[in-house]
């Protein structure tokens, strides 16, 4: 689980490394290509504007699920997406939802 806040954790070619990914991404030719031409990837994800926070897996912590967080994100329907947060984690409580291993959350949480 992750245990600090670094921007190393968040480097996306090493993410790709681990992940079995190819690290040299070239876009392929599309619409935009003549306009913008060939888009470089950042070198690191912000991930927290997607709603992923490091070391918390949908709303549980990974390190120990029993901890559960409810945050409203930055979505067109925020009442809406604290409902669908809601149902999940009564899912698991009710024992409804099977969690992932830990380094599952860890890989699908990055």
């Amino acid at each position: 689980a992750f245990t600090t806040y670094t921007k190393e954790l968040f480097r996306l070619r090493k993410y790709l490394a681990i992940a079995g990914l190819p690290t040299s991404w070239i876009m392929s030719n599309n619409s935009l290509t003549e306009s913008i031409g060939d888009v470089e990837p950042a070198e690191e994800i912000k991930s927290e504007h997607l709603g992923i926070i490091p070391g918390i897996y949908r709303g549980f912590l990974i390190s120990n699920p029993n901890m559960m967080f409810m945050r409203e994100l930055k979505a067109d329907s925020p009442l809406f997406e604290l409902d669908v947060q809601a149902c999940l984690l009564l899912a698991h409580l009710i024992g409804d939802l099977d969690m992932p291993s830990m380094d599952n959350m860890d890989l699908w949480n990055t």
